[in-house]
C-alpha cells in the first residue's frame, strides 16, 4: 500500500519544539485526513477543523451554513486535491494552527493502517488553554513547575497528563503511540461522521463551493425579500418575526422554512402550494415565537 509522508509544524512556536511526521495510507477524503492529523496531535475533537491554502478553506458542515469566499466542504475533496503545502487549523480563532507539508515520493509499506506516527515532539494541542503553552514556550512559566496559577490563567491540559510543566517536552514513544493511534483515529472519524451527516440532514445546509461572485445562495434570500411586498402571509410572518429579530434574521428564518417545505415536498414527490407553504410558515413562526416568549432564547 502507498502513504503520503506529511510533516505538521505548529505555527507559533519555535522551530521543532512541536511537530509530527506521519504516513498517510491511500487518498482519504479531507474529513477523514483532518480527523486522522489531529488525533496524532491530541485532540479531542471538542472544536471544528479547517484545511485552507492560498484563499480556499476545506471546512466542515457547520462553516457552510454561512460561508465566506472560498470555502469548499472538506468531505468532497480528497488529499490528492491539496497542494504540497497546506494548513490545517483546529478551534478556529484560538491559534491551533499547523503549517503542513506533503512529500512527493510515495512510500510502500505492507500495512492496513491508515495512519503511522514517524516522529514528533511536543505532548499534544492543549485544548481550551494554549495561552499556557504560549507561557511555557516564552519561558514565562518554569519547565519545573509543577502547580497551577488561577491568577495568571496557567492551567495544566486536562486531555493529556503531565506533572511538571516541562513534561510537555517529554520525548514522544513513538512504538507505543503507534499501537492504538490508528485504532483511535479511525473511532473518532467513525463519531464525528456521524454527527457531521446528521447535522448535514438536519440542517439541509447546502455544500456546494462558494464565491462571492456566485450568487445562488443569495436568491433565495432575494426571494423571500420579493414575497413580503407581494404575499400578504409572509410579510405577516415577517412583521411577526421583527418583533425579535432584526430585517436579515428574520429574512433568513423565513427562507429557512422556505427550503425546508421545498425539501419535504421533493421527499413526498408533491408540487409546490402557496396554501401548505403558508401553514408550514405559519407554523414555524408560531412555534420560534413561542420559544422565545417562554424560554427568552
Amino acid at each position: 500500500m502507498l502513504y503520503t509522508k506529511i510533516r505538521l509544524d505548529f505555527k507559533y512556536g519555535p522551530k521543532n519544539r512541536f511537530y509530527r511526521v506521519v504516513l498517510i495510507k491511500g487518498n482519504p477524503d479531507l474529513f477523514k485526513l483532518g480527523v486522522a492529523l489531529l488525533t496524532s496531535l491530541e485532540a479531542t475533537f471538542e472544536h471544528c477543523f479547517l484545511i485552507t491554502h492560498k484563499g480556499v478553506s476545506y471546512v466542515m458542515a457547520p462553516f457552510m451554513e454561512d460561508p465566506l469566499d472560498g470555502y469548499k466542504y472538506l468531505g468532497k475533496y480528497h488529499l490528492s486535491d491539496l497542494p504540497m503545502n497546506f494548513n490545517l487549523e483546529y478551534d478556529t480563532g484560538d491559534g491551533w494552527d499547523f503549517k503542513c507539508k506533503k512529500y512527493e515520493e510515495k512510500v510502500e509499506l505492507k500495512s492496513k493502517k491508515t495512519i503511522i506516527l514517524l516522529e514528533g515532539k511536543g505532548q499534544g494541542i492543549w485544548e481550551d488553554n494554549i495561552h499556557s503553552l504560549y507561557a511555557l514556550f516564552e519561558g514565562e512559566i518554569d519547565k519545573d513547575f509543577d502547580k497551577e496559577d488561577e491568577e495568571k490563567g496557567i492551567y495544566k491540559p486536562w486531555n493529556f497528563e503531565i506533572d511538571k510543566f516541562g513534561d510537555f517536552d517529554i520525548a514522544l514513544d513513538i512504538n507505543e503511540i503507534n499501537k492504538t493511534l490508528d485504532k483511535d483515529s479511525q473511532a473518532n472519524y467513525e463519531e464525528l461522521y456521524e454527527n457531521e451527516k446528521e447535522y448535514i440532514k438536519q440542517s439541509r445546509v447546502c455544500l456546494d463551493d462558494f464565491h462571492k461572485t456566485d450568487n445562488k445562495r443569495f436568491n433565495i434570500l432575494e426571494m423571500v425579500a420579493d414575497q413580503i411586498k407581494t404575499k400578504d402571509f409572509v410579510n405577516k410572518s415577517f412583521h411577526k418575526l421583527l418583533e425579535y429579530f432584526n430585517e436579515e434574521a428574520a429574512i433568513k428564518f423565513i427562507a429557512r422554512v422556505l427550503i425546508n417545505y421545498a425539501f419535504k415536498l421533493d421527499d413526498r414527490a408533491d408540487n409546490f402550494t402557496d396554501q401548505g407553504y403558508k401553514k408550514e410558515l405559519e407554523k414555524s413562526t408560531k412555534e420560534i415565537l413561542h420559544l422565545i416568549e417562554n424560554f427568552k432564547l
